[in-house]
């Protein structure tokens, strides 16, 4: 859990993808592939984002999971850069060790709590006043349509 208050610096860049919510996922290898139609449960699956395939479309649960991954990529959505100092285990109440990529984020602020998934990470190490300062930024995606 990440807490706002900690923040150094927050920076966001929007971006928006249309509200798909069907997709047809193909395998590409002759004999072997499989045709699947993916949609989001509880929609009409009538809006579809551009076909998928793939050699590894082999069998009808991988292409669920390929289909699922493209129709989560939709709505709303923004890249989050948070600068947070790099915290020294053991980490104290309130303290941030490093945040990896793929690692999911809560922040927590006076605005309620989101989550986002960290796409990359950047580390800056500078020395001032004979202190090492370790600083944290990363960019986490987050998404407003179909968001908690």
């Amino acid at each position: 859990m990440l807490q706002e208050d900690i923040v150094l610096t927050e920076s966001l860049q929007m971006r928006s993808a249309p509200l798909y919510d069907a997709v047809v996922v193909t395998g590409e290898l002759a004999g072997k592939g499989v045709t699947c139609k993916v949609r989001r449960e509880g929609e009409a699956g009538q809006l579809f984002a551009p076909q998928v395939s793939s050699p590894l479309i082999n069998v009808a649960a991988a292409g669920a999971e390929r289909g699922r991954n493209v129709l989560s990529d939709r709505g709303e959505q923004a890249a989050v850069d948070l600068t947070v100092p790099l915290f020294a285990k053991p980490l104290k109440p309130g303290e941030v060790g490093v945040i990896m990529p793929l690692d999911l984020v809560e922040v927590t602020g006076s605005d309620g709590t989101w989550h986002g998934q960290c796409e990359s990470l950047r580390i800056e190490v500078t020395v001032e006043q004979q202190a090492v300062v370790i600083e944290q930024t990363a960019t986490l995606e987050r998404h407003y349509t179909d968001a908690d």
